[in-house]
C-alpha cells in the first residue's frame, strides 16, 4: 500500500512541474483526491483495525465507509492501473 502512495506522490510531483493545461490540472486533482482517500483508508482502517489496535464506533465506521465509497467512485470514473514499478492513469 505504501508503495502505491509513494508512486502517486512521485507522479504528482512530476505533473506539478509540467506546464498547466486542463488535462494536467484534472489529472493532478484526480491523483490528489484518490491518494488522500487511499491514505485515509490505509491509516484509519488497515493499520489499526486490521492489526487489532483499535475498535470503531458507528461514527468512525461511517467516516471510513464514506472515504471508501468516494475512493471507489473516483476509481470507477477513471481507473488507475498499477504495474510493477509503474502507476498509470487511464484517461
Amino acid at each position: 500500500m505504501e508503495t502505491i502512495l509513494q508512486e502517486a506522490d512521485a507522479k504528482l510531483k512530476l505533473l506539478k512541474n509540467q506546464p498547466r493545461t486542463t488535462r494536467r490540472d484534472q489529472t493532478v486533482k484526480y491523483l490528489s483526491e484518490t491518494s488522500a482517500h487511499f491514505a485515509f483508508i490505509k491509516d484509519a482502517w488497515r493499520n489499526h483495525s486490521a492489526h487489532g489496535r483499535e475498535r470503531y464506533d458507528e461514527g468512525k465506521a461511517n467516516n471510513i465507509m464514506h472515504n471508501v465509497r468516494e475512493f471507489m467512485r473516483l476509481l470507477a470514473s477513471k481507473p488507475l492501473t498499477v504495474k510493477r514499478n509503474s502507476l498509470s492513469l487511464i484517461l
